[in-house]
């Protein structure tokens, strides 16, 4: 049994996993591969059917957009189950996704910008971060 059906039928102990109905399998990499989704999916689909129905591939693009989404209280998980059950946007890439849903400000990224450039001396940039 894998470790999705272990989560789903409850044999994990583990209070952080009790309440989970649903489990989307994200496959992250460095590199921002746009067409990831839209490249490898399709192959899998033809080698393996519906079993990979609920895997994304997710670059660093992507996970700051899951950041950025968090930090402006979107519901992420509906997003990313919309997404896969979605035969057009299974396909794309989760920032293309989360970006067309909120503002591209990162307040955490924006701190941390802040942050910097204060230690670097030069505190008259802070706050023009992009």
């Amino acid at each position: 049994m894998d470790f999705k059906q272990k989560i789903l039928s409850g044999q994990i102990n583990d209070a952080r996993f009790s309440k989970i109905t649903a489990v989307v399998g994200v496959i992250v990499g460095y590199e921002d591969i746009f067409s990831i989704n839209s490249t490898l999916l399709p192959m899998l689909d033809k080698l393996n059917g519906s079993v990979v129905d609920d895997l994304q591939f997710a670059s660093i693009s992507d996970i700051e957009a899951i950041g950025s989404a968090i930090d402006q209280k979107l519901n992420i998980i509906e997003l990313l189950q919309k997404k896969v059950a979605s035969p057009a946007e299974r396909q794309w890439s989760i920032a293309t996704l989360f970006h067309k849903d909120m503002d591209h400000r990162n307040s955490v990224l924006d701190q941390a910008f802040d942050e910097f450039i204060i230690k670097m001396g030069v505190p008259g940039f802070a706050g023009k971060s992009v």
